[in-house]
């Protein structure tokens, strides 16, 4: 199953709110570009999901703290949103299940309001335990250890082919959890791109074996990503997430 994230984003209706610090974009499909303080989120209100979203990771200047609360979106409309805020619950013997961050917390440490919107349900979606801090967290941790020396632009997205295990949630919260999640992260000339299970089997040990081109999430989820082309077909061998000199506050 494709997403259906339109090749090009022509055609929208923007309204921009809290002082510029917010805004919103509508789409045909029904497409929501969101624009919160430092990363933009682009949902789909049918599936009431996340598709893709993007950032700039720069050098980390402040640590405001993580907020324990989850939010619900004030300026969506509520058939676009989650139905809770509360955790992923699973029966005994099941497969757990995280709120898992689309665009982390911790790099939006800078801002308060910035590192509050990340907890917006918008960023929000079932992620398996083993996943959210595993391989996912080595995509952040990349990143993570290289911002203090050069902006890396990330782009991220779902890919919601078949529901996992355990991974129905229509009932509690209105969604499923996606098949996958894929992530690109350049800077310069460098550029390294995943495409995650949402499995228990994707622990850190086995990030590299998720190491695909952009070209290749192109071709899985069906649509172009506005990443430079000379990105497009580069793979290195290996992540490197944590470097000797990393900065992980």
């Amino acid at each position: 199953m494709k997403n259906n994230l339109k090749t090009n984003f022509l055609k929208k209706i923007c309204i921009t709110a809290l002082a510029s610090t917010f805004s919103i974009c509508v789409y045909a499909d029904p497409i929501y570009q969101i624009s919160y303080k430092g990363f933009d989120i682009w949902l789909d209100c049918t599936t009431k999901s996340a598709i893709q979203w993007k950032f700039v990771a720069g050098k980390d200047m402040a640590n405001y703290e993580r907020y324990n609360r989850f939010f619900r979106d004030p300026n969506l409309p509520n058939k676009c949103q989650q139905t809770s805020v509360s955790t992923y619950k699973t029966g005994k013997g099941k497969i757990k299940y995280h709120r898992g961050h689309l665009v982390p917390a911790n790099v939006m440490d800078n801002s308060d309001l910035s590192i509050k919107q990340s907890n917006i349900m918008t960023n929000v979606l079932p992620q398996v335990a083993q996943m959210n801090t595993g391989a996912w967290l080595r995509t952040e941790q990349y990143v993570e250890c290289r911002r203090d020396k050069a902006n890396i632009t990330v782009v991220g997205g779902v890919y919601t082919g078949n529901t996992p295990e355990d991974g129905d949630f229509m009932i509690t919260h209105g969604i499923k959890a996606p098949e996958a999640f894929w992530k690109i992260a350049y800077f310069g000339n460098e550029v390294i791109a995943w495409w995650v299970p949402n499995s228990p089997n994707a622990t850190a040990s086995k990030i590299d074996d998720y190491i695909v081109t952009p070209a290749e999430i192109e071709e899985k989820i069906g649509h172009e990503i506005d990443i430079p082309v000379f990105f497009k077909n580069k793979k290195p061998l290996k992540t490197n997430a944590l470097t000797s000199d990393c900065n992980r506050s």
